[in-house]
């Protein structure tokens, strides 16, 4: 299992942050299944031919994900 902050992560890969108020928030571990989040998660939505995972992010975040780590090319 991980732990890293946000911040930790977003420098990891070189996403951008802008200096959210949520940066030392921990991550204890990642998915890229909706259906499979546990709480503390950090969800890594995938977007593919048939189905873009974008659209289970808020699903994810009520289910327990910390935060979702976003395309930059997707309309939040």
């Amino acid at each position: 299992m991980i732990k890293r902050s946000l911040q930790q992560i977003a420098e990891m890969v070189s996403a951008q942050n802008d200096r959210s108020p949520f940066a030392e928030k921990i991550i204890t571990g990642v998915s890229i299944d909706s259906r499979k989040i546990e709480n503390g998660n950090l969800f890594i939505p995938f977007k593919g031919e048939v189905s873009d995972g974008h659209k289970y992010v808020e699903e994810s975040i009520s289910k327990g994900a910390a935060a979702a780590l976003w395309q930059r090319d997707v309309p939040n």
